[in-house]
């Protein structure tokens, strides 16, 4: 069934490393610099950036996304404990079909109809949602 032999630590642990990954993916080090060129393609917009974000907005957005992380955690866990999953590779093979069917259709979507959206801001996000999606559902099925 769903929701039996979920084991809601690891959808946290999860939910953390997701929120890991975020902080790495959109770091200067990373895809930070081309993410927000092409979410603030002048330099006007980019200094306007990082003052338009209040301490609570911030906390709200990290938030959101962490309760997010878990859903997304919640939901590859019940998969994989209702759906016959074979090995390492069907866990990544699920994961990728789910990004495929949901996260993939949804960017290019708001690249097509967006008025900001690219297929730079695209690939760095898709990329960003792969990445979490197959590392959640790995963290679920090896430790859950």
């Amino acid at each position: 069934m769903f929701f039996q032999n979920i084991n809601y630590i690891t959808i946290v642990i999860a939910g953390v490393v997701s929120m890991g990954i975020g902080f790495a993916w959109y770091s200067k080090a990373i895809f930070g610099q081309r993410f927000l060129k092409e979410v603030c393609p002048s330099p006007e917009e980019i200094a306007k950036a990082g003052e338009g974000m209040s301490k609570a907005d911030m906390v709200k957005s990290y938030g959101t996304s962490f309760v997010l992380a878990l859903i997304t955690a919640f939901v590859l866990s019940s998969l994989l404990n209702s759906l016959v999953v074979v090995g390492i590779w069907g866990v990544i093979v699920l994961a990728v079909l789910m990004w495929l069917a949901f996260s993939v259709p949804t960017g290019i979507t708001l690249v097509l109809y967006g008025k900001r959206d690219s297929w730079a801001l695209f690939a760095i996000n898709s990329g960003y949602y792969l990445v979490t999606i197959v590392v959640s559902a790995l963290i679920v099925a090896i430790f859950g």
